[in-house]
């Protein structure tokens, strides 16, 4: 599983998930793009955040 913004989106923000597996264990964040394999797990949830990037 990968979540993007479109460009607009990641000029502002980092998006942020992770997945609750059915063992009931939470997965590390993963963020803007980065893969979390979800292949052969049971999935309860998926938790998504925006965070607007720091102005410099």
């Amino acid at each position: 599983m990968k979540i993007r913004l479109d460009e607009a989106g990641i000029e502002k923000f980092d998006i942020l998930y992770r997945i609750h597996k059915f063992d009931g264990e939470w997965t590390a964040w993963a963020k803007n793009g980065e893969e979390i394999i979800t292949q052969g797990v049971k999935l309860n949830s998926i938790q998504v955040k925006l965070e607007a990037k720091a102005k410099v």
